[in-house]
Formats: C-alpha cells, structure tokens, sequence
C-alpha cells in the first residue's frame, strides 16, 4: 500500500510523464539496497586499518559556517534551489557565514586530493559522488555544516549549540533510522544536512575511506557508500561515539519527505503542521513555479523570495 500511495503521489506531483522516471527510480533503489549486504563487509575487510586507527583530536571550537553547493551556481538555479538558499540567507545570514560554492569556486575553498578530483574532472565519477567528497573535506579541513541545495528548512535550527555539545550535526528521524542497519548499529545521520567541528574524526576519516576505495576499484562504486562508510565509522566508533549520542538525544518524530510527496497540496495549515520542524528533502527537478499559486509549495516559495512571510 505504501508503495502505491507513493506512485500515485509522484503521478499526480509530477504528471503521467513521471512513470518512466518512477519505475528507473524504484528499480535503482532496489539494487542499491541489495548493495548493502554485499558491500558494507568487504568494505569492512578492506578498511580495517583506517576504521582502526587513533582518531587525532578535533577541533571543539563551533564554527559558525553553512555550506550550499550548486555546480552551476546560483544564477541560473532552479527555483527550488534559489528558494532554499534565500531561506538559509534569511535564517542565518545575520550570524553565520554561509560559502556558497559552485563549479568556479570549489577549488580555491578547500583542497581535494588530486587522485579524488581527477576522477570527478575525468567523469570517472559522478557529480553525486563528488559532492559526497567534496562535503566531507570542506567539513574536515573548515568545520560548518553541508545543508543540501535541495533541503528545505521550516525553522532555524541551533547549530551552534549542537556543534558544542556534540562536536557534530545532523538530521536524525525516526524515519531514517531504520534505512540501514549493521552489527547492532542503525542509520542516525542524513548526509544531506550534516555537519562538524573541523578535524572531526568522522569527516577526516571519511576522506581516507573515499581515497583508499578508489584506489583499490574501477569499477562504479555502490550507490550509497557514503552511508556505508558512516556506519562503518559508527560501528568502530571512530568518531568517539557522537554519532550515536547525537542520534539518541535528538531523534525526531516527522517525515522529511512529507511536502515532497505532498506538491499538490493546497492544505497550507495541515501542511505546516505536518511538516513541523523537521527539515524537508526535496527534488531540484521540482518546478515549483508549475505548481498551482494556492499549492502550499506555490505559497511557500513566494513567501520566502518576496518576504511575506506566514512561516514562523
């Protein structure tokens, strides 16, 4: 039923045109997730060395950073993306300093290892992957967190206070939670909104974990070995335990999905309320400006890029 509540949500989201893209969807996902169980021991075996290394000691001072990517950059965003980056500007330009990154910046902010940055500039490796990469060494070497392009956020949330207590940031719901399970341990992360003190153990061993892959594979790497190696990281943990800390203390209840599957809704008050204050992943190739000027979507998005603001 879950299944076909999701179908019928896409077609009427995005039309009757979406069923290819539904169908190439689902069957990537799939065998994504049968990757898990092929990969996640050998990526084990092969980085025992790493998972097991003394951690260096970590940077405690919170750094008041956000970073946004779009490769193209922000000129010629979609809609969606240009709406979520004014959102972050108007929640945390005041006090935070928000790097936007694109295709002609990215090597003048951080340094990525050549062998890693040669794959990506080869098309060796795709743009998804090397966003992976390149969050994870802006997190390691400048300390900030990585929201996303596509992540909506409904309220400022506390990074700082997260950063001082935890060392580390990220989303933790409970419907992740259950995403990924290994040798006792659960998924308590997105990659999509995550963050940390520089030198944090995690982020500077998730670049040893990505080098020493592409040093040992040719062929494509598995779908979601970003979060293979965080739960490799956890369950050695690597990371002096904040992974799990952090996901304990501060699980929410709510769907970050929810107005990605809810596009057509005009229920604007329900919608908020669902919504809540979890953040929300959606799709850059939502076009938000076909939606109905009464979809809560529509209103959202006007809301935000002319400052009429009902969200709170």
């Amino acid at each position: 039923m879950a299944r076909t509540s999701r179908i019928i949500s896409y077609i009427r989201n995005y039309g009757v045109n979406a069923i290819p893209m539904i169908w190439k969807r689902h069957l990537a996902h799939q065998k994504a997730i049968k990757e898990f169980d092929i990969w996640l021991p050998k990526l084990e075996e092969e980085n025992l060395r790493i998972l097991c290394e003394p951690n260096k000691k970590a940077d405690q001072n919170p750094t008041k950073r956000i970073f946004f990517f779009w490769w193209d950059g922000l000129e010629t965003a979609p809609a969606l993306v240009k709406m979520n980056a004014k959102r972050i500007s108007d929640l945390y330009g005041k006090d935070y300093e928000i790097i936007y990154i694109d295709k002609t910046n990215y090597q003048t902010i951080v340094s990525i290892p050549k062998d890693l940055l040669s794959l990506f500039l080869n098309k060796e490796i795709t743009i998804q992957t090397f966003s992976d990469i390149l969050r994870c060494a802006l997190i390691s070497t400048l300390g900030g967190i990585w929201i996303d392009s596509t992540v909506y956020l409904p309220k400022r949330i506390d990074f700082e206070y997260y950063l001082k207590t935890y060392n580390y940031y990220t989303l933790t719901t409970n419907q992740n939670i259950n995403f990924l399970s290994y040798k006792g341990k659960k998924c308590l992360w997105s990659s999509f909104l995550i963050g940390a003190g520089a030198e944090n153990p995690i982020f500077n061993k998730m670049m040893l974990l990505y080098q020493n892959y592409f040093s040992q594979h040719n062929e494509k790497n598995p779908y979601f070995i970003t979060d293979m190696f965080l739960m490799l990281l956890s369950v050695y943990q690597c990371d002096e335990n904040c992974q799990e800390r952090f996901g304990q203390d501060n699980i929410m209840t709510g769907d970050f999905s929810y107005l990605s599957n809810h596009l057509a809704s005009k229920s604007l008050e329900k919608d908020l309320a669902e919504i809540g204050n979890v953040p929300q992943k959606l799709n850059w190739r939502i076009d938000v400006l076909k939606f109905g000027k009464n979809t809560t979507i529509y209103r959202l998005y006007s809301s935000i890029m002319e400052e009429k603001y009902f969200v709170l």
